[in-house]
Order: C-alpha cells, then sequence, then structure tokens
C-alpha cells in the first residue's frame, strides 16, 4: 500500500508552494488522497502563477516540506514546465482495489424476507386504499 507522511488535513488551499530554487511557482488546490482513513495524500494540484501553462498534478514523493503557510516541492520550475497539465482525468489510480462490503449472516437476519411480508393483494377482493371513490348521484 502507498505511503505518505501528509494527510489532508496537513494542506490549506492557497498555500504557496515553492520549487528547489526557492521560487515560487504557484498555490496548492487541492489534493488527491487515500479513500479510506488516514486519508494520506497522493497527489497535489498546484495552480500555476510563474508564467507555466495550466495546472499540474504533482506527486507526493516530489514534496520536500510542509510548513504552516507554503509547501516546497523537490523539483525546479523547468521540470514543472514538462509536467503534464492537469485535465481531471490524469491522476493517479490506486495501488488496491476498496474493500467490497459483505453481509454477515446474522445481518441477513435481520432483513426482512419476502416470504416474511404479507402478500399483496390483487383482484376484486382487494382492500380499498383511502376514501372510496364510488359515483355520487
Amino acid at each position: 500500500m502507498f505511503n505518505s507522511r501528509y494527510q489532508a488535513q496537513d494542506l490549506q488551499m492557497g498555500m504557496p508552494v515553492y520549487c528547489s530554487n526557492d521560487e515560487k511557482i504557484g498555490y496548492f488546490r487541492f489534493s488527491m488522497s487515500e479513500p479510506q482513513p488516514p486519508y494520506q495524500v497522493r497527489q497535489i494540484l498546484v495552480d500555476r502563477t510563474d508564467g507555466g501553462e495550466g495546472s499540474i498534478l504533482v506527486d507526493v514523493e516530489y514534496v520536500e516540506s510542509v510548513t504552516g503557510n507554503a509547501i516546497k516541492i523537490n523539483l525546479t520550475s523547468e521540470q514543472c514546465d514538462t509536467m503534464p497539465i492537469y485535465t481531471g482525468e490524469n491522476t493517479r489510480e490506486p495501488d488496491y482495489a476498496p474493500p467490497v462490503p459483505r453481509m454477515s449472516n446474522r445481518d441477513r437476519e435481520k432483513e426482512p424476507s419476502r416470504s416474511s411480508m404479507p402478500p399483496r393483494m390483487k383482484g376484486p377482493n382487494r382492500r380499498p386504499h383511502g376514501p372510496s371513490r364510488s359515483p355520487r348521484n
């Protein structure tokens, strides 16, 4: 399973992001995290403000440090220029399949089965629901 030092609550939207030569390349927008606790961060989305085109997705392996007010990544601004622009489709897939919830026998016993429900009445002997709708004279 993937391991990360950072969790989603460690990052705040709008934090400035600096590259390895201390040049500000943009601002943190959001993170892609594990779907289950402890919600470890897998990737961060950086909105470029240094003249680079679009937003880029940075793998958390490149995050060097997160302080209370900034994120520093271990990439140069030139390396950031070669990273693909975020389109919403180029996120990393999880390394595992999420678990499928299974019902225990005890849970199955709690659910009413179709045979234990009262049968639905059909035909002319059916009880009317609500007030009768007979024509008035």
